[in-house]
């Protein structure tokens, strides 16, 4: 049975909802960092549709006052309004098999909804030879995409060498399979990816 998105939306519209990101929060306040969070959740409160950033406390360089309750709303949904009740300066490495194949800290992060992100490496960072694939296949948003191969891993990165107008920025970077490498963000193992997307490279390369 299938659930139109929009409806899975209005049907937890009463829950709290939240969702991590890999996006680096930053808060300025004239001249000064105030916030600099790499932990941040997207967080929906109940009644939202819009989400806020939710940052740790001890990742806010500043005095927190308590700010003076909302307003109540009878809203059934609440909109902005409505208080609330490119390139990286991150380290990004790619180990395969214990061995470092990739490490740069001038990742391009791509955010897609409902995939993981992915993080698309200059090739002069990748310290290992690519050998190219003859595989292809094309996305409605970035177009075609070209396929890499390692000594004894058949495509396992890719790349797109003529994205499309709006994509431009991730011409001829590198991207590596996070289901079928070892990542480390700010010198962190990643979690791998779950979800169909992950079973069907597990199924296809025996991983």
């Amino acid at each position: 049975m299938s659930m139109r998105v929009g409806d899975a939306m209005v049907a937890q519209l009463a829950e709290l909802r939240h969702e991590p990101t890999d996006k680096r929060i930053r808060g300025r306040a004239g001249d000064e960092t105030v916030v600099d969070c790499k932990r941040a959740l997207l967080v929906w409160e109940p009644r939202r549709v819009v989400p806020d950033y939710a940052v740790r406390e001890e990742d806010v360089r500043a005095e927190l006052l308590p700010a003076e309750p909302a307003p109540p709303s009878d809203a059934p949904i609440l909109h902005p309004l409505i208080p609330f009740s490119g390139l990286s300066d991150r380290s990004v490495r790619i180990e395969l098999d214990g061995d470092v194949i990739a490490e740069s800290a001038r990742a391009t992060f791509v955010y897609e909804t409902r995939l993981p992100t992915r993080f698309y490496l200059p090739r002069e960072d990748v310290s290992v030879a690519l050998q190219a694939s003859a595989r292809r296949t094309y996305c409605p948003y970035k177009g075609e995409a070209s396929y890499w191969s390692l000594d004894g891993s058949d495509d396992v990165a890719w790349s797109y060498e003529q994205p499309l107008p709006d994509m431009v920025a991730i011409t001829g970077l590198v991207a590596f399979w996070d289901e079928r490498v070892d990542v480390f963000l700010d010198g962190e193992r990643r979690t791998p990816p779950g979800g169909a997307i992950a079973d069907a490279l597990r199924d296809e390369f025996d991983v």
